[in-house]
């Protein structure tokens, strides 16, 4: 007997990195499907196997543990397709973090063209990642709910894309070095100043947007991001960030607080993502709705 509870003909499908489970873990229209977290030689479904407090603990832990990860791979990606089609859905709208940042959407592609089901399949690389991620699986879910057709619901995830940003900081650039995101000299300059990048995350598109020096300055260069973004008035969503270090992030969600009104509850950023960026990552994520 199937988990599956038909509340609609489509499904929605989002990757861990999403942290959607969060959220909405036992909405009967979605599904995650996990990446892969290697640590230290060993492996681990990502928010399966591996949690984001032990995983942020065992990096600050150990700051020479060798951690890298990976996609799902296809076999995963029919099983998970031939559960949907068995539990009756006859379509499926996938979120994805950006290509940029991961394979994972080319494999879902090249899974689609091998598996033997019914099931029609679309994809909506998010050109995004973590809770920024999440909401276009919430705007899928939530307008599969109020009756609007898959194809037009795409349509509009589409559109959506250029009106993300993230905006972080990351305590250490090592992560960054290691994952080819940025130049040697870059992070010996860096790490000798005690500088902090401030990072933008557009569309697929990483960019440096500001140094900072100190955890107070580096709060006030993301607000002041916030406050650029957020300073006219069409309808907002707003989430906060942070990579292990709840304490940091409830410093800065209360100086953001003081200096904007917004209070933000902070999402920890999945291990997967944590990988590539490190532990005490900050940041915020804004949506301009359409």
């Amino acid at each position: 007997m199937s988990d599956f509870q038909i509340v609609s003909h489509c499904a929605v499908v989002a990757l861990s990195t999403s942290s959607l489970d969060m959220l909405a873990p036992h909405h009967p229209m979605l599904r995650l499907l996990p990446l892969y977290v290697h640590l230290n030689q060993a492996t681990f479904i990502d928010g399966v196997e591996l949690q984001s407090a032990d995983f942020y603990e065992q990096l600050s832990l150990h700051s020479e543990a060798q951690v890298a990860t990976s996609p799902p791979n296809e076999e995963d990606v029919i099983e998970l397709f031939r559960e949907l089609e068995a539990a009756g859905y006859r379509e499926v709208i996938v979120t994805t973090l950006s290509h940029t940042l991961s394979d994972t959407p080319d494999i879902i592609r090249h899974a689609v063209i091998k598996m033997d089901c019914n099931l029609r399949v679309y994809l909506v690389d998010t050109g995004s990642v973590c809770m920024p991620e999440c909401f276009f699986a919430q705007e899928a879910i939530r307008l599969l709910q109020e009756g609007m057709m898959p194809e037009d619901i795409v349509q509009y995830l589409e559109k959506l894309k250029t009106q993300v940003n993230i905006f972080f900081s990351v305590h250490s650039l090592k992560y960054l070095h290691q994952n080819g995101r940025l130049n040697r000299t870059e992070k010996i300059v860096a790490d000798w100043l005690h500088l902090k990048p401030i990072l933008r995350f557009h569309n697929g598109s990483l960019s440096r947007i500001g140094i900072a020096c100190g955890a107070e300055n580096t709060f006030d260069a993301l607000i002041k991001q916030v406050l650029e973004r957020t300073a006219h008035s069409q309808p907002l969503q707003i989430y906060g960030l942070y990579g292990g270090n709840a304490e940091l992030y409830a410093q800065f969600a209360q100086r953001l607080q003081q200096k904007t009104g917004f209070t933000l509850t902070g999402f920890p950023i999945s291990p997967v993502v944590g990988a590539h960026i490190g532990p005490d990552a900050i940041g915020v994520g804004i949506i301009e709705r359409i």
